[in-house]
């Protein structure tokens, strides 16, 4: 019996997560692992990524390879079609407003916690907001900050 899932393009909330096991995955060994400018993220999680996963894991092997000694990787280091216009139809998701808040959300607070290396205090003192609230939006949005830091998720959290 096959596994059947629906194409990544249906499935962006998945994307910062396969970009976070990526990034580890292609990191170097001894070196702090890579992370994403937020705009570099959510022009990745816009993709509508023809080749699904693999065409991703493809994308960001690239660019950690062509960064060389730098950490942060932006828009620059994305493939050009990547960086095209966001009114591109290529890049469009037909979401209302709630789903794409919240897809933007989920964009921003993964990558927040990753440049924070999973700590929910500096991450909800760089946003600007309570730890407790950052907890809540966490959980709302079902982001682990363990997976920031490279753990597993917490036992009961599936």
């Amino acid at each position: 019996m096959a596994l059947q899932l629906p194409p990544l393009r249906q499935r962006r909330e998945d994307v910062p997560h396969l970009i976070a096991r990526c990034l580890r995955r292609h990191g170097r060994a001894g070196q702090p692992l890579h992370t994403l400018t937020p705009e570099a993220l959510g022009a990745l999680c816009t993709w509508h990524w023809p080749g699904n996963v693999r065409e991703l894991e493809n994308v960001v092997e690239r660019m950690v390879v062509m960064a060389g000694p730098r950490h942060e990787l932006g828009l620059g280091d994305l493939p050009d079609e990547l960086r095209g216009p966001a009114d591109d139809p290529a890049r469009a998701t037909g979401d209302d407003y709630e789903a794409a808040r919240r897809r933007f959300d989920r964009i921003y607070f993964s990558n927040l916690l990753q440049r924070c290396g999973g700590s929910v205090t500096t991450a909800a003192l760089q946003a600007g907001i309570s730890r407790g609230h950052l907890h809540r939006r966490l959980k709302e949005l079902d982001l682990d900050a363990n997976l920031a830091r490279g753990l597993p998720r917490e036992p009961g959290d599936d």
